[in-house]
């Protein structure tokens, strides 16, 4: 066993695919595989199983990759001492965000640096439930994350809510309703976001409540591929604000609200025990008016 088979099966688990896993270590998919057969033969059990074309963790690899993510944060956080000790040190601040902010965090993390020059940020994207442990485990000072609700076992600051969306090809027949229910994913082939997805698994709660089988063509373990995946195989999704303002500008595809309505908050997390920081504040403040356009502030 190695950490780069570790660090396989860790893609693996969190991208929700052997191609995901794949394409975030950087190798072929059919040399993953092997990589993980190799793997699971010294272990001597299977790490995922396949069910309705997806694998899934066994339970073994649930306990398994607490260790595994606790041994990542390790390297991390030496990786990030080593380059600030070349540095000559300096105050650090590390950001970890959903992938859909990629884009609008380093905008305002510009704007920080400016008003903090001493300042030495990192940012780096990663889902909620990679988040909690990262931040827990202090490889990381501060998460932007999507979801239902902020976990509680870290402090937060909730940004707004937004409403589910629709996104469909604009040939799409149901692109001439105004709104989109969601029987219709029952009836039309779609793509949806991967349950390790907040939003995903806000939908396959949505699908559950009111006993509705979608008709799933494509599982995507992020929300950038949404669009091309949309316009590419002709399928309807469901995505949330943060994905579509992305797609507003765009004639080949359509977004509709989802009935029955659902929504869900963007939020800040940081590890209860941490330092009070004015350049966390500021950051916070500045990216709650950037993202007041795509929400419905909370009072």
């Amino acid at each position: 066993m190695n950490l780069r088979a570790l660090a396989l099966f860790r893609e693996i688990y969190w991208s929700g695919s052997i191609t995901g896993g794949a394409t975030r270590l950087g190798v072929s998919q059919p040399s993953a595989s092997r990589m993980l057969r190799h793997l699971e033969e010294q272990i001597g059990y299977a790490l995922f199983e396949r069910a309705d074309g997806r694998i899934r963790p066994t339970r073994e690899a649930e306990v398994l990759i607490q260790d595994v993510d606790q041994i990542f944060l390790r390297v991390d956080q030496t990786s990030a001492m080593a380059r600030r000790l070349a540095r000559g040190g300096g105050e650090r601040m590390a950001v970890v965000c959903v992938h859909m902010l990629a884009t609008t965090l380093p905008r305002v993390m510009g704007r920080l640096l400016r008003k903090y020059p001493e300042l030495e940020l990192e940012l780096d994207t990663k889902g909620q439930a990679e988040q909690v442990n990262t931040l827990l485990g202090r490889g990381a000072d501060l998460g932007i994350a999507t979801g239902q609700e902020p976990p509680s076992s870290l402090a937060s600051r909730v940004f707004g809510r937004s409403r589910l969306m629709a996104v469909l090809p604009a040939a799409h027949p149901l692109a001439a309703r105004e709104v989109v229910a969601l029987e219709d994913y029952a009836h039309h082939p779609c793509l949806l976001a991967s349950d390790r997805d907040p939003l995903g698994a806000l939908a396959m709660e949505l699908f559950n409540r009111h006993n509705i089988r979608p008709k799933t063509k494509l599982t995507i373990g992020s929300p950038l591929f949404c669009y091309d995946a949309v316009r590419t195989f002709g399928l309807i999704a469901i995505a949330g604000p943060l994905t579509t303002a992305a797609m507003t500008n765009r004639s080949d595809v359509v977004i509709r609200p989802l009935e029955p309505e659902a929504d869900y908050a963007i939020y800040a997390l940081w590890n209860p025990g941490a330092a009070p920081s004015a350049a966390r504040e500021t950051l916070l403040k500045w990216l709650a008016e950037d993202l007041r356009p795509l929400l419905n502030a909370t009072p």
